[in-house]
């Protein structure tokens, strides 16, 4: 009945592909897809009615959020700068998803505290976190106490002012309470505090932030954004690196490690996820795919050695389309690689 009643249903503008009309009724279309997303009928005067772009549109009374009318809003002097919505007195925000499921008196766009309408701006455009106006700095639309002619933000994760460090959370920013004379941003992940305090951030519940206390650091080196030389020490991830008997000298991270599955090597030695495994030769050992290598005598699924596999010929499969399996050995070994139960592996194909 719905795809029915709108039908021939005509786009107000160009400027948005949310708005529409039929006869004297006004609707809000998310896409304009009805069928598949719904639609909210406006109580709004079609005489009056412009879309202003996007989400956003007006009439004689109101300015309207997703097909809803914005009370609070001063009709007068609303506009979207740079797409953020304000007016004479506030800048406005909302977290709320593109759709009619909500009502409208939860479609409401939200004040931004001590926001300066004619200053306020976004400094962050990819993950758009950040804002600033003349005397304040907003963090996930929330001002936040620091020292404004002073502040920088060093990284995605952490920040600074004259005064401190901070730690860029995924909720909020979280001063920390030591002062420092310099502070070194050595990868997004590590901070370095007068040489002889190292921080670490991830926003993982497991990590969070990591905090050492080095010898002053006369030589630091960067081997990966999780990894670091500290003089004759490897810190992998804020930490000194788990295995035994690592040479630092010849440590280094391997091409295609990734966040879930870490390869590294020494002079000696081959290291997944900071585990030696005793029978890796370094010399041949490459990372082929994720948590799977080899060397010239076996191949790695992680820790473990696939069994009854041609090591010096196992290989990734070309990228063609139709097949089936994604590793391939000289004897017609086919392999699909999936993650089970959260541990990766490899399933030999009949």
């Amino acid at each position: 009945m719905l795809f029915g009643l709108l039908a021939c249903k005509k786009q107000v503008s160009t400027l948005s592909d949310h708005y529409y009309s039929k006869g004297d009724k006004l609707y809000f279309i998310p896409g304009g897809n009805a069928f598949e997303r719904g639609s909210r009928a406006m109580d709004a005067d079609i005489a009056s009615f412009a879309v202003i772009e996007g989400l956003y549109a007006r009439d004689k009374s109101n300015i309207f959020y997703q097909g809803c009318p914005q009370p609070m809003v001063d009709l007068a002097t609303f506009r979207l700068k740079n797409n953020i919505p304000m007016d004479k007195n506030h800048v406005y925000y909302s977290n709320n998803l593109v759709g009619v499921s909500a009502t409208c008196a939860k479609q409401q766009l939200t004040v931004i505290p001590e926001a300066d309408p004619e200053s306020y701006e976004k400094i962050d455009e990819s993950e758009g976190y950040w804002a600033k106006d003349k005397a304040h700095y907003f963090y996930l639309n929330v001002p936040v106490e620091l020292d404004y002619q002073t502040f920088s933000i060093r990284s995605r994760y952490f920040a600074e002012d004259s005064a401190r460090a901070y730690v860029i959370a995924s909720k909020s920013l979280l001063p920390l309470t030591y002062r420092f004379a310099k502070a070194t941003l050595l990868t997004e992940h590590y901070l370095l505090l007068d040489r002889n305090r190292l921080l670490y951030y991830e926003r993982d519940r497991q990590i969070g932030l990591r905090e050492m206390e080095i010898f002053p650091a006369k030589d630091v080196e960067v081997l990966h954004p999780s990894t670091l030389r500290v003089d004759a020490q490897i810190i992998y991830k804020g930490r000194p690196f788990g295995a035994a008997n690592v040479n630092y000298k010849t440590f280094e991270v391997l091409e295609k490690s990734s966040p879930l599955h870490f390869w590294a090597k020494d002079a000696v030695h081959v290291f997944h996820n900071e585990m030696q495994l005793p029978d890796a030769d370094p010399s041949t050992f490459e990372v082929l795919h994720y948590a799977v290598a080899k060397d010239a005598q076996h191949v790695y699924v992680g820790d473990r050695i696939l069994n009854d596999v041609d090591a010096p010929s196992f290989q990734k499969a070309p990228k063609t389309e139709g097949l089936n399996y994604d590793f391939i050995d000289k004897n017609g070994n086919k392999y699909r690689y999936r993650v089970l139960d959260k541990k990766p592996s490899l399933i030999k194909l009949p």
